[in-house]
């Protein structure tokens, strides 16, 4: 039986979401579809893990806002909620933290009248706050005995300087400083409309959409401005292994993360894609390598995490035989800077997936938004749809081999935990 023929993806675009910018300084960024019944309503909270007063302090924050307000209790909140047919969930970034409500568009409103009494007017209650510290405590003692977990935590610490709150990492110790009045002040610090965004995706009717930016218009402005920290990576790197024993554990986490340039470099999709090549999909380098021939693990990966100014490769997998992994990675890391070792048939997948991931984008409303969102959460300059598009068809081994030979070669952290 002869297989179906391959289509390649023709020419892709994104529409940019509309945008207006209130007094106060608030953006609403919308992308508005009536193919849906479905509308997501996004508030991006300025603060993310580099802001966090303490670790893991914005997440719980985040989830205590639905726990009750000047109003209304936790429990009138969540049957409201469920009345209307609607969700929420917050989530957290590097620099800010979105808290997601999905309605029906004709309970969008109504919805929202419940989302801004949470964001401005949430109490903190004092039960729900031990309650969630309990929780904690419990999930920090368990993630203690996860070596994937372990070898995280130091890969932070080898990446970024002391000071920085992307290098901590959540202790029972720190718990008795997660009082009510930290919350209450840390979220207070983060009302700054200036630096707030409110993105609408899905159907929604013009009346409902006015009087929700006029209700985000009557938010006033911070007293003091909202202070964003950088990543804080460090400026050298003296240490570059840690490896932490776990009794009892079976296999070992390995991470090799290699420091690289951030999103604005005119480089990063090139190295973007140099990662790709080595583990980003099923059939990458290190899978075929490490996993298929060697069967050293069930699973590993490379990614590129990019900051603004600054980013890194990390490289992660669970093996009983780390150095002949980590030999292996290193090997495969030098290789990839070559340009004869790039087939054609490499080159194809890579490009496929690539423009594979970019029209899934244009699946939905909602994911639209989510990528087009990361020009805030993230700093992605306003072509990145198009540039990645690009990119992908003028694909050679020539600029995959340059954009790894000048932005892979740079030092080796390895954290290892088993």
């Amino acid at each position: 039986m002869t297989p179906p023929a391959i289509h390649e993806i023709g020419r892709l675009a994104i529409r940019p979401f509309d945008t207006v910018t209130l007094d106060n300084g608030l953006q609403v960024h919308s992308i508005l579809d009536t193919t849906t019944e479905i509308c997501r309503l996004t508030l991006l909270l300025p603060g993310g893990e580099a802001e966090s007063p303490l670790p893991g302090l914005f997440v719980l924050g985040n989830t205590l806002l639905a726990e009750g307000t000047r109003r209304h209790s936790g429990a009138e909140i969540a049957d409201s909620l469920d009345f209307e047919g609607a969700w929420w969930g917050p989530q957290l970034t590097t620099h800010y933290s979105p808290l997601d409500f999905y309605s029906l568009s004709s309970k969008t409103a109504a919805i929202f009248d419940t989302a801004i009494e949470m964001l401005l007017e949430p109490v903190f209650p004092q039960e729900a706050i031990d309650n969630s510290l309990r929780q904690l405590a419990g999930r920090i003692e368990v993630s203690q005995r996860q070596a994937s977990y372990l070898s995280a935590c130091c890969q932070n610490r080898l990446l970024y300087r002391p000071d920085s709150a992307l290098s901590r990492s959540a202790s029972v110790d720190l718990l008795p400083q997660y009082t009510r009045e930290l919350f209450v002040k840390a979220h207070a610090s983060r009302l700054d409309p200036s630096q707030m965004h409110c993105c609408i995706s899905g159907r929604l009717s013009d009346d409902d959409f006015a009087r929700i930016v006029g209700r985000l218009a009557e938010i006033p402005a911070a007293e003091k401005a909202f202070e964003f920290k950088p990543a804080g990576f460090r400026d050298s790197y003296t240490d570059t292994r840690v490896d932490t024993p776990l009794e009892g554990s079976v296999q070992t986490s390995v991470r090799i993360a290699v420091p690289t340039i951030g999103r604005r470099h005119p480089d990063y999709i090139a190295v973007r894609f140099a990662v790709l090549a080595l583990g980003g999909a099923f059939g990458s380098r290190l899978m075929s390598n490490i996993r298929e021939e060697k069967a050293l693990t069930y699973g590993i990966n490379a990614q590129l995490s990019g900051y603004a100014d600054r980013g890194f490769m990390g490289i992660a997998c669970q093996t009983r035989e780390p150095e002949t992994v980590i030999a292996e990675c290193e090997r495969e890391i030098v290789r990839l800077a070559d340009p004869a070792s790039y087939t054609p048939d490499e080159l194809t997948r890579l490009r496929r997936t690539a423009l594979s991931s970019l029209a899934s984008i244009l699946d939905t409303p909602f994911s639209r938004m989510d990528f087009l969102q990361t020009r805030i959460t993230a700093d992605t300059p306003a072509d990145y749809f198009e540039a990645q598009q690009q990119l992908a068809l003028s694909l050679t081994p020539e600029l995959l081999a340059t954009a790894a030979a000048t932005h892979l070669q740079g030092p080796r952290l390895i954290s290892t935990a088993g």
